[in-house]
């Protein structure tokens, strides 16, 4: 009973996370610190969950199946496991892909704040 609470809270979080995070994918995205946002803990646990359990279901109806006749009515459940497999896939990935887009505004942030430091615009070259 305690494990699907905190799957529904880990999935609750999941979406939040997912509503807060489409700001960064626009065109020019902002900084988004990840390291202290609880909502991107409660993502990767809902995602190596959903990981988890689809490759324990997959394995258990494998071997339901393995020892009866092969019939199209076994083929849904496959299906539906099959998606919930990718969708963690993709959470997991997603944050990774999130996780080094930021990596690299703050990185340019901070090198942009250097030139700021110099006093240098764009179209100025400077002469060494």
């Amino acid at each position: 009973m305690l494990i699907s609470y905190g799957l529904a809270g880990a999935g609750f979080l999941s979406v939040i996370y997912q509503v807060k995070t489409l700001r960064f994918y626009k065109k020019t995205p902002e900084v988004i610190n990840l390291e202290k946002n609880v909502f991107w803990l409660g993502n990767i646990i809902f995602a190596v969950t959903l990981i988890v359990f689809s490759i324990y279901l997959l394995f258990i109806r494998y071997e339901i199946y393995s020892q009866m006749q092969f019939d199209s009515q076994y083929v849904l459940p496959f299906i539906i496991i099959t998606f919930f497999l990718t969708l963690g896939v993709f959470l997991i990935a997603e944050v990774g892909f999130l996780y080094r887009k930021t990596q690299y505004l703050q990185l340019k942030n901070k090198i942009e704040s250097i030139d700021d430091i110099k006093g240098l615009s764009e179209d100025e070259d400077v002469d060494v």
